[in-house]
């Protein structure tokens, strides 16, 4: 019974921090990465 009710509290906090994420998860845009990459010479 008690390692009944210890998966039972597990899966609650499991979903309600899996929730949270998902709610504060896309707040901001993803922004792209403009960054210039040195090619060395005869790779071009």
């Amino acid at each position: 019974m008690r390692r009944r009710r210890w998966g039972t509290g597990f899966l609650l906090v499991l979903i309600i921090v899996i929730g949270a994420l998902w709610w504060h998860g896309g707040r901001e845009p993803l922004r792209p990465i403009e960054q210039q990459i040195p090619v060395p010479e005869g790779l071009e």
